[in-house]
């Protein structure tokens, strides 16, 4: 018997242990996590519109994060607080995929003009200032018991208890609606992106795909709250670590590629010369013409028209595709002409979009150089004739044909 009891307590001291770390411990590493990514962004600093947009949606992702995950700490400790507390943790619920998808659209935004909706913050404000009117109308203990039962429904007030508890629910419904609209948006902006930038290690967003398919994954981790008692999402020994694990991550994803501009943002218009290339050439002083630098025009004065012999002498000549960053608006920028036009003539007398004209001659250009060097490193090579790096050029090389 005493060995019993022992065994007993022992076992009683782990439970209420594993307990603590669930409910107290875990719900401080995201917060802690965004938190870090929030003074991270704060102390860098980059250009572009996409740049001065990301750090005003992602602050308020993280932040949502941090109240969200604070929240779940008060819930489980402080119940009376939380009553206090639950119209902005309604909010921040359900806003927070709204953040997420916010950032989603200043990346994949193709027209300057493209405005993103105040609405999408107004619902979920409105969603949670009814749930705190309707508070205001029911008795504090009403409320408190729905918290501290960890979601009995209250027979006095069953219509105001299905309200109140109908959260989790309504993430999902949110969660939902702007994962399959973010979907949308990056398949969208990965037609006209191939037709835009030749930068197929940025303009890919892989990074963004999988931080969206995170984000499903932990759609169905609070499900087990609709099916199970709410008690269990913080006591499973596994959906708490993995919904945290899974967040990290994310943070991580999120932060990393925005922070080292790992992006490609479309612009609908520009006139700009391409980079490490001066706009019609090393024109020599007057008086002094070399005929070296000197091109054939390659687009007609009055139509803009491209001439596709002209064209491809510019190409083998200036080699614009050795920048790794080229957008057809630079080299439009640089011909003359208008970047709906460039893109229209390549479609139309190469039967290729942009990104696959340029590696396309990136790839002639890979291979002429290991004729020339056999004994070169092949991921300097690939660097060196405008691939962003020597993976994106291995998966060209599996999908291109050589460029003749």
């Amino acid at each position: 018997m005493p060995g019993n009891m022992a065994n007993r307590k022992k076992l009683y001291i782990c439970r209420m242990l594993m307990n603590y770390i669930y409910t107290l411990l875990l719900p401080f590493i995201p917060i802690a996590g965004a938190l870090m990514c929030i003074l991270m962004m704060g102390t860098t600093r980059r250009s572009g519109s996409a740049w001065k947009s990301g750090t005003v949606t992602l602050p308020g992702f993280f932040a949502s994060q941090m109240v969200m995950w604070f929240s779940t700490l008060v819930y489980n400790y402080a119940p009376g607080a939380f009553v206090y507390l639950s119209g902005l943790s309604y909010f921040t619920i359900l806003s927070v995929q709204v953040c997420l998808f916010h950032f989603v659209f200043r990346i994949t935004q193709q027209r300057s003009d493209e405005r993103f909706s105040c609405l999408h913050y107004l619902i979920p404000l409105a969603i949670a200032g009814v749930q705190e009117v309707w508070m205001l109308l029911v008795p504090f203990d009403v409320t408190l018991g729905l918290v501290e039962s960890k979601g009995v429904p209250s027979a006095d007030y069953p219509i105001y208890s299905a309200y109140f508890l109908f959260k989790i629910k309504m993430r999902m419904i949110v969660s939902t609606v702007y994962t399959v609209w973010a979907l949308v948006r990056i398949y969208r902006y990965w037609r006209v992106v191939m037709n835009y930038s030749a930068d197929e290690e940025r303009m890919s967003l892989g990074w963004l795909r999988l931080l969206v398919f995170l984000t499903i994954i932990q759609m169905f981790l609070p499900m087990t709250m609709v099916f199970q008692e709410r008690s269990y999402f913080f006591t499973a020994p596994f959906i708490m670590p993995i919904s945290t694990l899974l967040l990290l991550v994310q943070f991580a994803l999120l932060c990393g590629n925005f922070m080292t501009g790992n992006y490609v943002q479309i612009q609908t218009g520009g006139n700009v010369p391409l980079r490490g290339f001066p706009a019609g050439g090393d024109v020599p002083p007057a008086g002094e013409p070399d005929s070296s630098t000197l091109l054939p025009p390659v687009v007609g004065v009055d139509s803009k028209r491209v001439y596709r012999d002209t064209f491809e002498v510019f190409m083998d000549t200036r080699k614009p595709y050795l920048d790794a960053q080229l957008r057809i608006i630079d080299l439009a920028a640089e011909l003359g002409t208008n970047r709906s036009y460039l893109s229209s003539f390549i479609n139309e007398t190469y039967g290729m979009n942009f990104s696959q004209f340029i590696n396309g001659y990136r790839m002639r250009e890979f291979y002429r150089l290991v004729e020339e060097r056999p004994e070169a490193n092949k991921s300097e090579l690939a660097l060196k004739v405008g691939f962003g790096s020597y993976r994106s050029f291995a998966r060209i090389e599996k999908g291109v044909s050589q460029f003749g």
